[in-house]
């Protein structure tokens, strides 16, 4: 979990944040210590290549269970040009 990753060149980041409702901790979500705020950084090979990934129905169902314990969420797409392995 914490070793080094190796991104391909032109890897898409994707950051969703996202704040819990009164009274959902994180253990709901994960089995981790509970906080208020979260992370998730996926990469992908193109923006389009995510949006796909949300018509997967397991992606789909666990989504959504994720979105009904949170009371707000963003999502960021960054272009990671500065770092990557050729291929």
């Amino acid at each position: 979990m914490f070793e080094p990753i190796t991104l391909p060149f032109g890897a898409r980041m994707l950051l969703n944040t996202v704040k819990l409702k009164p009274g959902v901790t994180f253990d709901d979500v994960e089995l981790a210590p509970a906080e208020e705020h979260y992370a998730i950084v996926t990469y992908w090979r193109s923006f389009e290549e995510h949006e796909r990934s949300h018509a997967d129905q397991t992606f789909h169902s666990k989504f959504e269970a994720l979105a009904a314990m949170c009371r707000e969420s963003k999502e960021f797409g960054y272009e990671m040009l500065w770092q990557g392995a050729p291929e």
